[in-house]
């Protein structure tokens, strides 16, 4: 073929085109891609972040930056104890132009919707939804775009959950934060609840808490599974911050019998009265809920699973004086 024919010149122009028409097509395919929001990966239930329902700040920004994303939050919601539900208001605002949002309420379970679907938003425009729970615990809300294919550019929103009867910060609050850690390997914990005697409470998110209290000199209490709770006493201030970081002794692992390092000692108290008995579960009560409160009350703990075998043995060569089972 002649250089100068134009079937060559056909020829090389196409040539020349196609990397140039892929590369329109790569960047077509990516044209709405975004950057992941702060948040980011919280695609499941499992992976939710804690949405303090109790602060003023500005509402967390949020993005569905790839296709199918979700975003998934969660709080504890508490009821006063002079009412039977309570009710929960989800903000939406600041709303992208190609956002459509579904908001989905879940149980403590991740799994079982609270109510149906609220799925009558419109792309662009703020939405408000009121739920009410009757009972306390652990909620999740999903939230993600009507149309799962549309995400990048214009998809994101601002999001805010707060009581019905809350209208923002009241006057008179402070702050209660800290970290939230195992005591033995200050690994950061995900799993708990803190809260105060007049019943505001936090979820720990990634080993840190924090939630808007009302001024004045409270009790802070802390539980998780698998460990001891947690007590101390909380000064809160108007406007000022109160740090507690709180620290989780694991629960003691089963004593062992020194003569026998492979079957565990029962509790002696439980050995006298039974492991089912009122006596033990008072025990076991007092144990969780006063000597785990204090430093001093977890040395008791330790120091009485230490001495649990030579105290059995010298409880049950009396046993006449305790009553029987």
């Amino acid at each position: 073929m002649k250089k100068g024919s134009s079937r060559y010149r056909h020829y090389r122009t196409t040539a020349l085109c196609s990397p140039v028409i892929l590369i329109l097509l790569l960047a077509a395919s990516c044209l709405w891609a975004s950057d992941p929001d702060a948040f980011e990966d919280d695609d499941t239930y499992l992976t939710a972040h804690v949405v303090d329902t109790g602060s003023s700040a500005a509402p967390a920004l949020h993005t569905f930056h790839d296709e199918g994303d979700e975003d998934w939050v969660k709080f504890f919601g508490y009821i006063d104890d002079d009412k039977d539900d309570h009710e929960y208001i989800v903000y939406i605002s600041d709303v992208g132009s190609r956002c459509s949002i579904v908001i989905e309420v879940y149980t403590d379970d991740g799994k079982t919707l609270l109510t149906d679907p609220f799925d009558d938003a419109v792309a662009g425009e703020e939405t408000t939804v009121t739920f009410t729970i009757t009972r306390e615990g652990i909620y999740y809300i999903r939230l993600r775009n009507s149309d799962p294919a549309v995400y990048g550019d214009d998809t994101d929103y601002r999001l805010m959950v707060q009581p019905g009867t809350s209208s923002g910060k009241p006057i008179g609050t402070g702050t209660i934060t800290g970290t939230f850690t195992d005591a033995q390997s200050e690994a950061p914990l995900n799993n708990g609840l803190i809260r105060t005697d007049i019943g505001t409470a936090a979820l720990p998110d990634r080993g840190v808490y924090q939630m808007v209290h009302s001024a004045g000199n409270f009790i802070l209490s802390a539980t998780a599974n698998g460990y001891l709770s947690f007590s101390t006493q909380v000064t809160v201030e108007a406007g000022e911050t109160s740090t507690i970081n709180i620290a989780m002794e694991p629960l003691p692992a089963d004593p062992v019998d020194p003569g026998d390092p492979e079957k565990p000692s029962s509790c002696f108290i439980e050995e006298i009265y039974g492991p089912q008995s009122p006596e033990a579960a008072f025990f076991r009560h007092y144990r969780d809920t006063v000597l785990a409160a204090t430093p001093t009350g977890r040395t008791v703990i330790k120091l009485y699973y230490t001495l649990d075998r030579q105290l059995t043995d010298a409880c049950t060569q009396h046993f006449e004086i305790f009553p029987k089972r």
